[in-house]
């Protein structure tokens, strides 16, 4: 199976929001699927840093089965663009939608653009799941932690329960994309810096924040080992040369 994961862009942008760090939310999906897929070919492509006028040729001449679409609210307007330029050339690519914006508006992603799945909240069981059923040409409209459109009409699924040990998840795959390339925060030491995630979601309440995500269901907030963190310090400090 080829699987292709794109951090979508957006139409406009504004500023560098989304090119100070590596979209690790698509290489935690990658490093995930390929721990229990071993026929699986993957690449990912962080839309920020692509050419915006080839993205859609690269992706039909990648030519993957499963295209993983994940965005903000701030590029959902790209992320349809693309997604609709990619199904008018090939209706075979299977496109799943997640990320931010997906999870708090599932149903847009029907009405905007001709996704085939939407996963709402946390990914990697949820997306491992469709990968396994597609590849072995099973139905997918009722895959927990996703939304699909059964005979045109919105249909949420049950909510899947959180990954209890974050220490399970391998390390996001970084070796997909050249991480040395992102600037990171402007004031620093060295050269290069890049970013770790310790935990998942938020024990406070802050209003201006998009607890619809973060706060979908509970536990609320989860950590990482210390030792799960450290190893991943040491791995990246040892693989890349970032200090």
């Amino acid at each position: 199976m080829k699987l292709l994961l794109v951090n979508a862009p957006p139409i406009k942008e504004l500023g560098i929001t989304g090119q100070i760090y590596p979209p690790l939310g698509i290489l935690y999906l990658a490093s995930y699927a390929r721990r229990y897929m071993h026929n699986l070919e993957v690449k990912a492509i962080d839309g920020y840093k692509a050419d915006k006028r080839k993205l859609a040729d690269t992706i039909i001449k990648y030519n993957p089965d499963v295209l993983g679409m994940s965005f903000t609210t701030q590029a959902a307007t790209g992320a349809y663009k693309l997604i609709n330029e990619i199904k008018a050339q090939n209706k075979r690519i299977k496109v799943v939608n997640g990320g931010p914006h997906p999870t708090i508006m599932p149903e847009e992603s029907f009405q905007r653009s001709k996704a085939d799945v939407v996963v709402i909240g946390e990914g990697e069981e949820t997306f491992l799941e469709i990968l396994q059923r597609i590849e072995n040409r099973e139905a997918i409209d009722c895959i927990s932690g996703t939304a699909v459109l059964c005979d045109g009409k919105f249909k949420p699924n049950p909510h899947r329960p959180l990954i209890k040990n974050l220490d399970d998840i391998p390390f996001p795959a970084r070796d997909l994309l050249d991480i040395t390339k992102y600037p990171g925060y402007l004031y620093k030491k060295y050269r290069v810096d890049t970013d770790i995630i310790s935990a998942r979601g938020c024990p406070f309440n802050c209003t201006y924040c998009s607890n619809p995500v973060w706060k979908l269901q509970k536990p609320w907030y989860r950590v990482r080992s210390p030792k799960n963190v450290v190893d991943e310090m040491e791995f990246i400090v040892a693989e890349y040369g970032i200090r």
